[in-house]
């Protein structure tokens, strides 16, 4: 999943495969995600409740606060606020990480023919 701009993931749910952020994630509740996260652009990464990554997580501040790109890499943030267990919740997993390389097949669902 792309999101270009900010992200909140709330609640408690599980996600899977590649996420790339380019503002800031924003987690809370109790959210799990299996795959690589990728947060870069803004480089912001914020977590409060019970939140747990497995795969591997890049943060890395690209863009100032303009849009503009850095000439050099930028210090991220990285956040863990109030309470849960966010802390110690990025765990590095080689099987989750090789699972988003095997990519599944897509098939047509549905599909609409348009006449002139």
């Amino acid at each position: 999943m792309y999101v270009n701009g900010d992200l909140t993931l709330t609640g408690n749910g599980n996600g899977y495969g590649i996420l790339v952020v380019t503002g800031t994630l924003t987690v809370k509740g109790t959210v799990r995600w299996n795959g690589l996260v990728l947060v870069i652009g803004q480089g912001n990464l914020q977590m409060d409740g019970t939140n747990n990554f497995y795969g591997a997580v890049l943060v890395a501040k690209t863009r100032d606060t303009s849009g503009n790109k850095l000439s050099t890499i930028g210090a991220p943030t990285f956040g863990v606020n109030g309470g849960g267990n966010s802390t110690g919740g990025v765990f590095y997993s080689s099987s989750c990480l090789g699972q988003n390389t095997q990519l599944t097949t897509f098939h047509s669902v549905s599909y609409r023919e348009l006449m002139n």
